[in-house]
């Protein structure tokens, strides 16, 4: 739980949020700044989630996992026209 003392010493957040894009990806990543034309993140992680049943128990689990977004690149910061981010 965030202390609201933590808020105010900068404990609290650390600017992480996840981004939902126009083609229906998710994202989260730490924000490190915006111009008019481009959002720019800091190691972007795509968010999968997908269900799995255990068939002996007819049980299922649902799963999150991360990707590295920007996976074949030599920088860890990319930035993206703001026309493809849908909400934050």
């Amino acid at each position: 739980m965030i202390n609201k003392n933590d808020l105010k010493n900068g404990k609290g957040d650390k600017g992480y949020r996840i981004v939902r894009l126009v083609n229906g990806e998710r994202l989260i990543a730490k924000i490190v700044g915006s111009n008019t034309n481009k959002l720019y993140l800091e190691r972007p992680m795509s968010i999968k989630g997908f269900t799995a049943t255990d068939p002996s128990m007819l049980v299922s689990k649902e799963f999150l996992t991360l990707h590295n977004w920007i996976e074949f690149s030599s920088t860890n910061k990319v930035g993206i026209p703001k026309e493809y981010v849908l909400t934050i």
